[in-house]
């Protein structure tokens, strides 16, 4: 009898933790290197396969995962204020580093480290982003955004409008032709757009005039923008940017969103939250750890990266907790479901045509164009100037049902404005039905 108990509690403990787990919306991976108490983490892209980063802000130096997140290794710069982290366009072992005393970089994967601080000499950098292969911009402190053409090694102040800003982020946001651009948070005026042509950024902040605080900011593929200004997540549809609340959520740091239009929140003391529809945002922090008063403290979360939206991978989401509390563990955690799969999608057949906005956009030199038809097409995908002169015939044959890319390389091209258009012709064995859409991309050297 006493071995028939047994078995019954065992399978009873099993079903019990199973049904949990299921429950969960994270997983724990690790817990931080030890002595870090003051961490991010971030993701990037080293030789096509994606990996994690712990940022350890008070000198423990850059921790590199190759694992998923299991085991961590020091890759250098103990001592330095870390902020951000990029990679080069998935380069082997080349990532740019923000701190509080100007870029690091590395060619060998954190073997050596260069520091470069010319034209950003004394300025304490917030924040960086990958704009295209070799390009970068920053956010500084006191002094608005710089960038750089030649990998990181020299600075110039980016445009006019922001010389006096303190820039809490800078994001490019590529997912949509609407809205698409480079933008900068600030701490006390609120959100500004990038205009490349004129040099200048703009404050976009119609609808409500009192952001500050601003920390983050994401758009979807629908052209929707989100911002996180404390107390509030607020949300602009497509053009022109009106800012409306749509959710209470103090203390917001990060906002990410996903290809297949998701948007998550996390904020430190309340966790994060999910937008599952427009307007209605939903705790998503089942897993994490809480004190005793229910305060989540996630210090930020990253989405995994890919070299192209169409990889083929999993995309799981991270977050780093680092407790205000000391009896609660700090720790690494990721979703336990991906939050995209990009390979199912792919592997469903198209319902209808669609032409997505390059990425990345701006580019240079080169870009990725992705596609999709229904039913067996004629394509010709074909680039055009702004004067409407043809430059280039990506594609001129017939297809089958399926999803497509194709790369774009400009390298013999100027900067500035293209269009590039996708025509579609059904065929006999198509039903006939036809599809013709043009779109904007921008070239950046």
């Amino acid at each position: 009898m006493k071995s028939s108990y047994s078995v019954v509690m065992v399978l009873f403990l099993i079903l019990l933790y199973s049904s949990t787990s299921l429950a969960d919306d994270w997983v724990k991976t690790s817990d931080p290197p030890a002595g870090a108490n003051q961490f991010k983490v971030a993701t990037g892209v080293d030789n096509g396969s994606p990996v994690q980063f712990i940022l350890e802000t008070s000198g423990l130096g850059l921790f590199k995962s190759t694992d998923d997140g299991t085991a961590w290794e020091n890759i250098g710069l103990k001592g330095i204020g870390i902020t951000a982290i990029v990679d080069n366009l998935g380069n082997a072992g080349e990532y740019i580093v923000s701190a509080s005393d100007g870029v690091y970089k590395t060619t060998d994967g954190g073997t050596n480290w260069q520091h470069y601080t010319a034209g950003i000499e004394g300025l304490f950098i917030t924040d960086i982003v990958r704009i295209t292969l070799n390009s970068f911009a920053v956010g500084t402190v006191g002094n608005g955004v710089f960038n750089s053409t030649d990998g990181g090694e020299t600075w110039q102040q980016m445009g006019t409008g922001l010389e006096n800003k303190t820039v809490t982020s800078v994001e490019l946001i590529t997912f949509s032709t609407v809205n698409d651009g480079l933008y900068a948070t600030t701490q006390e005026d609120g959100v500004w757009v990038y205009d490349p042509f004129a040099g200048t950024w703009a404050p976009i902040n119609d609808g409500n005039n009192n952001l500050v605080g601003t920390t983050a900011i994401a758009g979807d593929t629908q052209g929707n923008l989100f911002l996180a200004s404390s107390p509030n997540i607020l949300s602009s549809p497509s053009m022109p940017v009106f800012w409306q609340v749509e959710t209470e959520h103090d203390f917001t740091n990060t906002i990410v969103a996903t290809p297949d239009d998701q948007v998550f929140a996390s904020s430190f003391g309340n966790g994060v939250k999910r937008r599952t529809s427009p307007g209605d945002w939903t705790p998503f922090s089942t897993g994490l750890p809480s004190d005793n008063d229910g305060f989540i403290d996630v210090i930020n979360i990253v989405r995994d990266q890919t070299n192209t939206e169409s990889s083929g991978s999993e995309v799981y989401l991270w977050a780093a907790v680092v407790p205000l509390d000391p009896t609660v563990l700090p720790g690494i955690y990721r979703t336990v479901n991906p939050i995209t799969d990009v390979e199912d999608n792919l592997a469903v057949t198209p319902e209808d045509f669609n032409f997505a906005q390059n990425y990345p956009n701006p580019f240079n030199p080169s870009t990725t164009i992705s596609y999709s038809i229904p039913n067996s097409s004629f394509v010709t995908i074909k680039v055009f100037d702004v004067l409407g002169n043809e430059i280039a015939q990506l594609v001129n044959e017939e297809k089958s049902v399926g999803v497509y890319e194709i790369t774009f390389d400009a390298s013999g091209l100027s900067t500035g404005t293209y269009f590039y258009q996708v025509q579609a012709i059904g065929t006999s064995s198509g039903a006939g039905r036809s599809f013709v859409e043009t779109r904007k991309m921008i070239l950046i050297k």
